[in-house]
């Protein structure tokens, strides 16, 4: 009665019983459509829970998370999804792919959020992660599909990332500034990879309820290509380059409200 539908995986542990991942109900969004993803473990009988454990624990009319599969790893369980919020600030819709996960004794260990910026707004109007496996390398590969109304189709989706969920090396770990680092620990942005040949990931260290601007710059300063998007802390963003004439690019990020900005220099090979 509290879990409702959207697994499409049931995983048994060493001890038979079953661990199951799903949805519950935002308790804090009353006659609204809100589910909260969770992983949970009961008897072989079904007639005991032993652990169950929410992930987000979002205020009203916040995001709306589903869920549909989960797979084990050596020390717990990786659920995937995807998770839709509208920003009234910004008048936007924004969605993305998702992966949580718990330990064998039903722990929180982390969320972890992957969204697509189009360059152009229509070019992700939806982002859904679906399946997932783990590697014989311990590493996960997480697939789905994203809806380009752009082009009218739906493009298919992988993602290979890490044990810990990172598209960006060491993404669990988000320092805040701290005047005695170096000035690239300093930055609110990470890249990688550099040189990159079609997908740029960008790793937030912080977050806003204001958008922020970005801008993909050539070496003679023009100015390329423009968006904005609202960062959150731990956040994976990816951004395509594909398109980009070989050679050397910068990204600019700028907070409109303060002006400031920071830049980071990459390669497209």
């Amino acid at each position: 009665q509290y879990i409702l539908g959207g697994s499409n995986k049931v995983e048994l542990d060493e001890f038979g019983n079953w661990v199951i991942a799903g949805q519950r109900p935002n308790p804090n969004c009353v006659g609204c459509f809100s589910f909260i993803p969770y992983i949970f473990s009961v008897t072989p009988d079904f007639s005991k829970v032993l652990w169950l454990t929410g992930f987000i624990d979002p205020p009203p009319n916040a995001s709306s998370y589903i869920v549909y599969g989960m797979t084990e790893t050596y020390d717990g369980y990786v659920g995937v999804g995807d998770y839709s919020v509208y920003n009234y600030t910004i008048s936007s819709f924004e969605s993305g792919g998702l992966l949580f996960k718990a330990s064998t004794t039903g722990d929180s260990l982390w969320v972890k959020y992957y969204i697509p910026l189009g360059w152009e707004q229509s070019e992700v109007e939806w982002a859904q992660l679906h399946d997932i496996k783990t590697t014989p390398f311990g590493t996960i590969i997480a697939t789905g599909v994203i809806t380009d109304s752009e082009l009218d189709l739906k493009r298919p989706w992988v993602l290979h990332l890490d044990s810990d969920g990172c598209l960006v090396p060491g993404c669990n770990i988000v320092k805040t500034e701290d005047e005695q680092a170096s000035t690239e620990e300093r930055k609110r942005f990470k890249i990688y990879p550099n040189p990159v040949s079609d997908d740029l990931y960008l790793l937030s260290k912080i977050s806003s309820d204001n958008p922020m601007k970005i801008q993909l710059v050539n070496h003679s300063g023009i100015v390329i290509k423009t968006r904005e998007f609202t960062p959150g802390m731990g956040n994976q963003y990816i951004l395509s380059v594909e398109e980009l004439i070989p050679g050397p690019y910068f990204l600019i990020l700028t907070d409109p409200l303060t002006s400031r900005s920071e830049s980071h220099a990459f390669l497209r090979q």
